[in-house]
């Protein structure tokens, strides 16, 4: 249930201008306010500028020719509210496509936005709630002062004159001019009319000692659209928390830097580029998607940003205090809180929120540049996926520009470093904090089950215990024991070990009741299953398969699909197909026989790790419960006991493609004749060349041999040594 239609509405509009402080920007909040008011004076005087409105005319008229496939009701949602304001012809086009350049009406609008007609909004995190003359707002109950601007204030920023620095932004060169579809429907086997395959794995285009690359002509949804994703991999990213904040602190400084000539002008014409620290803090993950004609040249700019990274000393400190303030509201959600506590138990490479801060107040502008070009010097190597209307040519000289940028050489086998998970031994694992909010009066109870390295078949049954308990786990705790708003249960994989968790929020009952209310229903499912009908189990698993089997409805939505075999190292393309065979075949007593192994908390080989965390409703000790429960100062030597699950995947060795079964290839129009002609082709030319040598070849680089040739002499593959490993600088105090 939403509402809308209060800020854009057939009566009337509102002009919200939205502002971000830092700690001076809010003690300096009249001068952030006047420079406001100064710019809209500084368009007032030069007057409409045709130039930008025809630009934002091609951005919106580009926007809504390729506008991509939504979902019914957020599609009816939208109908319903441009209906009140456009003619009935006009409803579909009326909110994206502009006719006549009228600068009257510009002016008008311009003309509205002055210091007297302004509804000013101040927040602030600190605000006294008990100060006099505070109200209570009547829904939500949020405190506020209501005052009058004084006059001579707003006579003030009426009267400013624009500051010389303020002016229109240039011209944007992100705008794409060229639409042309490269690959298409029409490209595909046989035409547009015959059915497109389920899944169509991409090809290794480039291979050598620092790079791999993937790519796949779209041939399905006829989007000049490209979706280009890499994960740059950095063994000299220590692991220390000194070595996580300054890998997150590199990322936000270049997205910083290039806000204003890069990433801005980028975002207004539907190129999105992310960039983040990933990999239990082991890699670079560059995202970038968008319309493909301009896309090479934010990728290009991103991955130069990093290679020559610099940072002002001034803008290092707002970042850094920006981010002191991220790490400290982090867990103030006390789900969010229960979450982060379960990551530092079982990844290898993490810390608290906490320890992060008093890492990073250590961090200073000259330590953090000499971390980033010692990383960027060491050994890298970069895994790409392309997918979209781009050809392989095309996404050759993206990755031939990305190698341009690395400094060191490649990374040997033996020296990517590991994403490993801890080995939860059977039993009970139990933690009890208080909420990081004093104030916060929600309580939550997280139960976490370990099952082990994701197989198959763990995954396929873990899917269907998920189907069959997710609706049954909210219809029971939460609509009909009203434990709380939150109650849910969920299938739960952490770099490729697979886990089950159940989670319920309660700000009107302790965590040890709502602990009995979830263990009673865990207890009593296996029963639950056991009394469903074959006909309610088959089309709860039937529903499951074609779930499993439905089409990607994007290009973004494919391309996120492969990335996910990509990054996890296993590069199972066709795992969902083969999967879902499995689950097809799963009868309800194996699925009920798995539940009381694994999910019920009274089974004896269960692994198990409850989370409580306790809000001032129910505070940490009062109801007597959790004795000898532990805190996040015994993760660590936790950690060290139990040990970690064996590395999962290889980032130096493409296996042999996995098919889908046959009965599966039918279903979703794969051609597994194909993928054994490719295998057997690949066989066959790993045989020998003329010269009798073996090629290094498989069914993903047939031409693997030829490759090495795309390098040229710069490129960082053919250094003799990786430059050694970095070491961070030692942080003072």
């Amino acid at each position: 249930v939403g509402s809308g239609g209060l800020a854009d509405n057939s009566v009337c509009s509102l002009f919200t201008a939205t502002i971000r402080l830092t700690d001076e920007g809010f003690e300096r909040v009249d001068e952030v306010i006047s420079l406001f008011f100064q710019y809209a004076e500084m368009m007032r005087r030069t007057g409409p500028q045709e130039w930008s409105w025809r630009e934002n005319r091609a951005l919106r008229k580009i926007e809504f020719r390729f506008k991509e496939e939504e979902g019914a009701a957020e599609y009816t949602e939208m109908l319903a509210m441009t209906m009140r304001k456009h003619s009935r012809e006009d409803c579909l086009a009326g909110d994206y496509l502009y006719d006549d350049y009228d600068p009257s009406e510009i002016s008008t609008v311009l003309d509205s936005i002055v210091p007297s007609k302004c509804l000013y909004i101040v927040s602030n995190s600190e605000f006294d709630a008990e100060q006099p003359g505070v109200e209570r707002e009547r829904w939500f109950n949020v405190p506020l002062v209501r005052t009058s601007v004084d006059a001579a204030k707003i006579a003030s920023w009426e009267t400013a004159d624009p500051d010389p620095a303020l002016t229109y932004p240039p011209r944007n060169v992100f705008i794409a001019e060229s639409f042309d579809i490269k690959g298409g429907s029409k490209s595909r086997a046989g035409g547009a009319d015959v059915p497109a395959p389920l899944v169509v794995p991409p090809e290794i285009v480039h291979e050598c000692g620092v790079m791999r690359l993937w790519h796949r002509l779209d041939d399905r949804f006829d989007q000049p659209r490209v979706n280009a994703y890499f994960h740059v991999t950095l063994p000299a990213i220590d692991a220390t928390p000194e070595a996580y904040v300054s890998a997150d602190m590199l990322t936000l400084c270049v997205h910083d830097r290039l806000q204003d000539t890069v990433r801005y002008p980028a975002e207004l014409a539907s190129l999105n580029a992310g960039l983040d620290v990933v990999g239990q803090h082991t890699m670079l993950s560059l995202t970038f998607d968008g319309f493909s004609d301009k896309l090479p040249n934010l990728v290009k700019a991103y991955f130069e940003a990093v290679a020559d990274f610099e940072v002002t000393d001034s803008r290092f400190e707002k970042i850094k205090e920006k981010r002191l303030k991220d790490f400290k509201n982090y867990g103030l959600k006390p789900g969010r809180q229960a979450r982060s506590l379960l990551h530092q138990l079982m990844k290898d490479r993490e810390d608290s929120e906490l320890v992060k801060m008093a890492a990073l107040e250590k961090v200073t502008p000259a330590s953090l540049r000499e971390f980033v070009h010692g990383i960027w010097s060491a050994a890298s190597h970069v895994e790409g996926l392309i997918v979209g209307n781009v050809t392989a040519d095309e996404a050759l000289a993206m990755g031939a520009v990305i190698r341009g940028t690395l400094r060191g050489g490649k990374v040997e086998p033996d020296d990517f470093p590991t994403r490993r998970c801890t080995v939860v031994p059977p039993g009970d694992a139990r933690f009890a904090i208080p909420t990081q909010n004093p104030e916060e009066g929600t309580n939550v109870v997280y139960c976490y089950y370990q099952h082990g390295p994701s197989t198959h078949e763990l995954r396929a049954i873990g899917l269907l215990a998920q189907q069959l308990m997710s609706e049954k786990c909210f219809d029971q705790l939460r609509t009909k024991e009203q434990l709380g708003y939150v109650a849910s249960a969920a299938l739960e994989i952490l770099y490729e070990i697979c886990g089950f968790r159940v989670m319920v929020e309660s700000a009107f009952h302790s965590p040890a009741h709502v602990e009995e209310r979830i263990n009673a229903f865990l207890e009593s499912f296996p029963r639950t299953v056991e009394d469903m009908t074959d006909e309610e189990f088959v089309k709860t698993r039937r529903s499951l398969v074609d779930s499993v089997l439905t089409m990607d409805v994007s290009l973004t939505a494919e391309a996120d699909r492969h990335w996910t075999h990509v990054t996890n190292q296993k590069y199972q393309y066709y795992r969902g197909q083969i999967v879902a065979s499995m689950i097809d075949k799963i009868t309800k007593e194996e699925v009920v026989e798995w539940l009381k192994a694994n999910v019920v908390p009274t089974a004896p080989n269960a692994r198990r790790v409850t989370i409580f965390v306790h809000g001032k409703n129910h505070p940490l000790g009062d109801d007597g419960s959790n004795p000898g429960a532990m805190g996040p100062e015994d993760v660590k030597g936790l950690k060290q006991q139990w040990g970690l699950h064996p590395k999962q995947g290889d980032p130096a060795t493409v296996p042999e493609l996995e098919a889908p079964p046959e009965d599966v290839c039918r279903l979703t129009n794969t051609d597994v004749a194909d993928i054994l002609r490719r295998r057997e082709a690949a066989s066959a030319a790993a045989k020998g060349g003329a010269d009798g040598a073996p090629k290094k070849m498989n069914q993903w680089a047939q031409r693997m041999a030829d490759r090495s040739a795309f390098c040229a002499a710069g490129c960082p593959c053919l250094k003799p040594g990786s430059g050694g490993p970095f070491k961070m600088p030692r942080l003072n105090k």
